[in-house]
């Protein structure tokens, strides 16, 4: 028996700025997508199942041309509505831009200046790495 407890996501309401980060977007993708209800946040949900809703997200986006102005024009209006307001949810709760391309789904956020804690010099001194 192992003794680890599996890890599982916090639920989009629970998730940081209110769920504007990667998972945060395939959850409201999936919502958008038909593949959950619209209620459902996600709590508790293990990886795998994060996993298994990502591919289905991700396939739909594969038939779309992976552009949302492929989208039904129905989805489309749904698509920008929802994404539109978890942005300024976000926005509202700190969230910059800079936030979301310095973030790593590594171990949580990591800003960028943060690294230098997490990484050892010595680790990086050897030619095959890099951060």
């Amino acid at each position: 028996m192992s003794k680890h407890k599996p890890q599982t996501y916090p639920g989009l309401d629970n998730d940081q700025w209110g769920g504007f980060t990667h998972t945060g977007e395939i959850i409201r993708n999936a919502r958008i997508f038909g593949f959950i209800p619209e209620s459902e946040t996600c709590q508790g949900w293990r990886m795998d199942q994060i996993e298994a809703l990502w591919d289905k997200v991700n396939d739909y986006w594969d038939k779309h041309g992976a552009q949302a102005s492929n989208l039904p024009p129905e989805v489309f209006t749904v698509f920008e509505r929802t994404h539109g307001e978890a942005l300024e949810k976000a926005k509202a709760m700190g969230w910059t831009p800079e936030d979301w391309l310095t973030a790593s789904d590594f171990d949580g956020w990591v800003k960028e200046e943060a690294l230098d804690d997490l990484v050892p010099p010595e680790w990086l001194e050897r030619s095959e790495r890099h951060r």
